[in-house]
């Protein structure tokens, strides 16, 4: 398999969370891993299908009808492929931003529309710190008796601590748009100290 698949995380929901359907390991990448992993939802049943192919997951007799009441396993197989594979050193992340470009050309795009781009990154800063807030909730409830809760609380702390600097460099930035604005390079020297003294120094 590739170093960074859909099957790999399949293998891991369904170590991790015991039987499930296909519909229910969507819930799951939503849900539990969607604050910093994506993974594209038209993969998952074909992928399912490759894996019980492979003997890594068997699929267990439906309950029903439709294909959502079958649900699957991770084999003893399966299971030496994903610790084989969660034992090799992550691969290296290559940053993306879509935002953070468009921020960079602001000269060319206006302050307007990279003021418009901030407001719009920190509503949606708020509404994912608050579903970070539900997850916690959810799993401290949960899982407190779980093995897993160690693991769970490590993930969530980096998505609050995420989401946390990334609302506070949007509010940052706005204030050094407002400074330009206001007395030009030297106000924006002036604000850029000040925020990184707030933001990256914890002051």
């Amino acid at each position: 398999m590739r170093e960074r698949s859909t099957g790999h995380v399949i293998l891991g929901i369904l170590a991790v969370g015991g039987d499930l359907s296909g519909y229910e390991i969507r819930q799951w990448v939503t849900q539990a891993i969607g604050f910093f992993w994506s993974e594209s939802f038209g993969q998952i049943y074909p992928e399912l299908q490759r894996l019980a192919k492979a003997k890594l997951i068997k699929a267990l007799p439906g309950e029903g009808k439709g294909r959502e009441v079958k649900r699957y396993r991770i084999s003893a197989q399966g299971r030496t492929a994903l610790e084989r594979w969660l034992t090799q050193p992550p691969q290296a992340e290559r940053p993306r931003s879509e935002l953070l470009l468009k921020t960079f050309f602001g000269s060319v795009a206006g302050a307007s529309n990279v003021r418009g781009f901030l407001k719009e990154a920190e509503q949606a800063m708020d509404l994912r710190c608050k579903g970070i807030a539900a997850a916690e909730d959810s799993v401290v409830r949960e899982d407190r008796g779980a093995d897993t809760l160690v693991y769970s609380l490590i993930t969530i702390l980096s998505g609050q601590a995420v989401y946390a600097a990334r609302r506070a460099w949007a509010e940052a930035a706005a204030e050094l748009l407002d400074a330009h604005a206001a007395g030009g390079n030297e106000a924006v020297l002036r604000a850029y100290t000040k925020a990184k003294k707030r933001i990256v120094a914890g002051a």
